[in-house]
């Protein structure tokens, strides 16, 4: 009787841990700092890159991350809200006779725009509070050359603001992340094409925030 107790407590202790190693391999998945290789290609059918074929009679420079982290604003880190939007802007010389004679001529400075309206969750600069609402702004011509983007999506993307309006900002494809569900960064940009900068790809959110910080 007493063996088969010992027995049955030896059972129960290698169950417990077994079930103990079990859950630790799961949280060091969670919570590792960085994916593999492997884990991003696997995950680029979800998040491609993008900023490769340049809108036609376009000339395109990709930008290095070190200069676009120069120039930007901030780098937002939010969540995608609604759907995409767009809007006219009507260019003007200033000179209402010049606007008028120019538009008799068939001279239109009107200039089509999309935007994506973002909750921001923090970003590298510290200038955004937390579910502040901003938008995210590209001429039209650049909407299959940046990446499509849907309600509910996580992204990093670097902004410029627009001095003319306070909450809206432009942005480009070169600096850009992905965010996975569980908080990875995956560059929207080909990191592989700049092989002189820092890749960021398969880092947690905040280790990338902060190497994005001028």
């Amino acid at each position: 009787m007493k063996s088969i107790i010992k027995n049955k407590m030896v059972l129960v202790a290698f169950t417990a841990i077994l079930l103990l190693l079990v859950i630790a391999v799961v949280i060091y998945n969670i919570n590792k700092s960085t994916l593999s290789a492997g884990q991003i290609s696997a995950l680029r059918e979800q998040y491609p890159i993008c900023g490769i074929d340049a809108p036609q009679n376009i000339s395109m420079r990709n930008a290095p991350l070190s200069e676009v982290i120069e120039i930007s604003d901030s780098f937002v880190y939010g969540e995608v809200v609604g759907d995409v939007a767009t809007y006219t802007v009507d260019a003007s010389t200033g000179n209402t006779k010049l606007d008028d004679k120019r538009n008799q001529n068939g001279i239109n400075d009107s200039y089509d725009f999309y935007e994506y309206t973002i909750s921001v969750i923090s970003d590298s600069e510290g200038m955004y509070a937390k579910g502040e609402k901003i938008t995210i702004s590209s001429n039209v011509c650049f909407m299959d050359y940046n990446p499509k983007l849907s309600a509910g999506m996580k992204i990093i993307v670097p902004v410029f603001k627009d001095e003319n309006s306070k909450s809206r900002h432009y942005y480009c494809v070169d600096g850009m992340y992905y965010v996975t569900d569980t908080g990875y960064a995956i560059s929207a940009f080909d990191e592989a094409a700049m092989p002189s900068e820092k890749t960021l790809s398969g880092k947690k959110v905040n280790d990338v925030l902060n190497e994005l910080k001028k």
